[in-house]
């Protein structure tokens, strides 16, 4: 009994733990909105929760861990602005301009970043460790072949690894090597193979982190995309990695949602439908916020109801391209979970939010557009499962007709 109450305030004494920081009034209500985890050492870093260039960047390098790069870029840049030398910050803005495992490489961002790295090492008295030195130059190749994304990749696992092994209490290096397997099992050398191994390495290498950081929010996220794959055997062990994730990365959409790839895998519908409508409320919520530099929560996700916070086009257009990829891709994913489980209509006001999007969005090209066809798509192919019930089969093709009287996606005949 006692080494359970033990555990228990030894638990509790880590989670709030997390939120001791001495510069909480010093950082944007947006910030302040993101509820942090511990990363043990980031980036080889012992934070000092008295600083706040410390505090924006691993408010930064949290998101980054999340996918959230315009966030970690924000809070990457004010930690800069207040510590030009600030080593780890520039070093996550170099990270942040790679899209890992979405294949979108920034080889003006990465680049701009690392010049104005070597441009303050010139300028000023700093000296690099020989590890900081070397992730540098590991994050570096990223950007190194500009006319090889592939060369690229290869290139910074190769390194990545030798650092990991030449600095293994370094548990969150181990982190961005296991990520950097994923992006080249991803690869088309790969395309076909369930479960290339590469996969099944970085599955090993992160399994490792979380005996050391349990709740490490980068391990536990790329262990859900290892096991994120079409055989409900496999995906099924990643079930206890989504629950974990889901409860120690509470206000980032990309974190919300990551479950729901290994719900929607195993059938597990309501809880991929719960994972996708809290990553889209989150994503609402963050992106007010930090455009009205206000804390504003929405019980709603309804995208009508929201617009109403704002005055004017140019707001409008502002939030609905605050982490329009995160929202737009769990708004497809939601309106597929709600088919399945019999909301039709709820289905389709999610269509209606994303065509809504669309057209405020004032986005060119329109970032909106491919989620509303492949949401709309998803919506026919089911409502042709009830062509043989006629009045169910009426009833349900009277919200897609309304669209077509204002959208050229689809005609009816």
């Amino acid at each position: 009994m006692l080494s359970i109450i033990f555990l228990l305030l030894t638990t509790t004494s880590n989670v709030v733990d997390c939120q001791l920081w001495n510069t909480s009034d010093e950082i944007l209500p947006w910030e302040s909105y993101i509820q942090l985890s511990d990363i043990q050492r980031p980036l080889g870093l012992t934070i000092d929760r008295s600083s706040l260039a410390h505090h924006h960047f691993a408010i930064g390098y949290f998101c980054f861990h999340s996918f959230m790069y315009d966030e970690a870029h924000d809070a990457f840049n004010f930690a800069i602005n207040i510590t030009p030398t600030f080593i780890e910050a520039h070093i996550g803005k170099m990270l942040a301009c790679k899209h890992a495992l979405w294949l979108y490489t920034d080889f003006d961002c990465g680049l701009t970043a690392y010049n104005a790295i070597k441009l303050m090492l010139k300028t000023s008295n700093v000296t690099l460790s020989p590890f900081q030195s070397s992730l540098l130059s590991t994050v570096y190749q990223w950007y190194a072949n500009q006319s090889s994304i592939t060369v690229g990749e290869q290139a910074f696992l190769s390194s990545i690894a030798n650092l990991s092994k030449s600095y293994p209490n370094e548990t969150d290096i181990r982190v961005l090597w296991g990520l950097s397997l994923l992006n080249v099992a991803f690869e088309n050398e790969f395309q076909g193979q369930i479960e290339p191994v590469p996969i099944i390495e970085a599955r090993e290498i992160l399994k490792t982190v979380l005996t050391i950081e349990p709740n490490h929010p980068g391990a536990l996220h790329y262990l859900i995309h290892a096991y994120d794959v079409n055989q409900v055997d496999i995906a099924e062990k990643a079930a206890d990695y989504a629950l974990t994730f889901n409860k120690t990365v509470l206000t980032l959409s990309h974190a919300q949602h990551m479950p729901a790839h290994i719900w929607i895998r195993t059938g597990a519908w309501l809880l991929a439908t719960s994972s996708d409508r809290s990553a889209i409320q989150v994503s609402l919520t963050l992106c007010a916020t930090k455009l009205l530099n206000r804390l504003i929560r929405f019980s709603s996700i309804e995208l009508e109801s929201v617009l109403t916070q704002f005055n004017t086009t140019n707001q409008i257009s502002s939030f609905l391209l605050c982490d329009a990829e995160n929202r737009a891709h769990s708004t497809e994913w939601l309106s597929y979970s709600r088919l399945q489980t019999g909301d039709w209509l709820g289905s389709i006001a999610l269509l209606n939010d994303l065509f809504i999007a669309d057209n405020q969005s004032l986005l060119t090209p329109n970032h909106y557009l491919p989620f509303a066809y492949r949401t709309q798509a998803r919506a026919i192919v089911d409502l042709f499962f009830w062509y043989p019930y006629n009045n169910q089969f009426l009833n349900k093709i009277q919200p897609l007709l309304a669209f077509n009287e204002e959208q050229s996606l689809i005609f009816f005949e």
